[in-house]
């Protein structure tokens, strides 16, 4: 039996969410809305979202972590956004991977690492 995983997270504003992940991580939508859409690389989901409040703490213990072909485009995208980074890219000796830690707008942790 084949098993898959789909993550879906609730966001306040599911058309804000869909174009900042996917210009982040340099995805495709392949569903759009208002009220749900789902987000695709090559054929495969990557994220699903609806729209909803975000549970009291987002992601309470959990991180969103994505590899990424870029990571220099990644952190050039969200600079141009003055969004709040935690610190700089930095290489993590346990995965042997550059990764850059940061909140979205909802208060998700999300993880980008490179390839």
């Amino acid at each position: 039996m084949a098993t898959t995983t789909e993550v879906l997270i609730s966001v306040s504003d599911v058309t804000a969410a869909s174009g900042f992940y996917c210009e982040l991580l340099e995805i495709d939508s392949d569903h759009g809305g208002i009220e749900f859409d789902r987000l695709v690389s090559g054929g495969a989901v990557v994220l699903l979202l609806r729209k909803g409040p975000p549970p009291p703490e987002p992601g309470a213990g959990v991180f969103l972590y994505f590899r990424v072909d870029d990571l220099d485009r990644c952190l050039a995208y969200l600079n141009s956004l003055e969004l709040p980074i935690d610190g700089t890219k930095q290489y993590n000796p346990i995965s042997h991977q550059f990764e850059l830690r940061f909140r979205d707008s909802d208060g998700y942790q999300i993880v980008l690492c490179q390839k």
